[in-house]
């Protein structure tokens, strides 16, 4: 948030980086039909380690898991840009 309100540019360089680079592991594990080495605790999330999908090949839920958040993230995208088109000149005085 931080990037992309003080260096537009930059910030959103970034965030396009970060997707590309996550779609790009989603896909290339999907094709080569290999997986991720995962760690040897349940540290991180604990119980809930359990409600997420393995990502193995042909998982109905790890599909639909990916389906969601792809989902959502162009949800939060056009609502994004359709909020900023409509308050682009907003915060401009006018001159009348």
């Amino acid at each position: 948030a931080w990037g992309l309100r003080h260096a537009p540019r930059a910030g959103g360089a970034l965030a396009g980086l970060t997707v590309l680079t996550g779609l790009w592991l989603c896909v290339e594990l999907r094709l080569d039909g290999g997986g991720l080495i995962g760690p040897s605790s349940r540290a991180p999330l604990g119980p809930l380690d359990e409600a997420l999908p393995l990502f193995a090949t042909g998982s109905a839920w790890a599909n639909a898991v990916i389906a969601g958040v792809l989902a959502g993230v162009v949800v939060l995208a056009v609502s994004e840009w359709r909020h900023r088109r409509e308050t682009a000149g907003a915060g401009r005085a006018r001159l009348e």
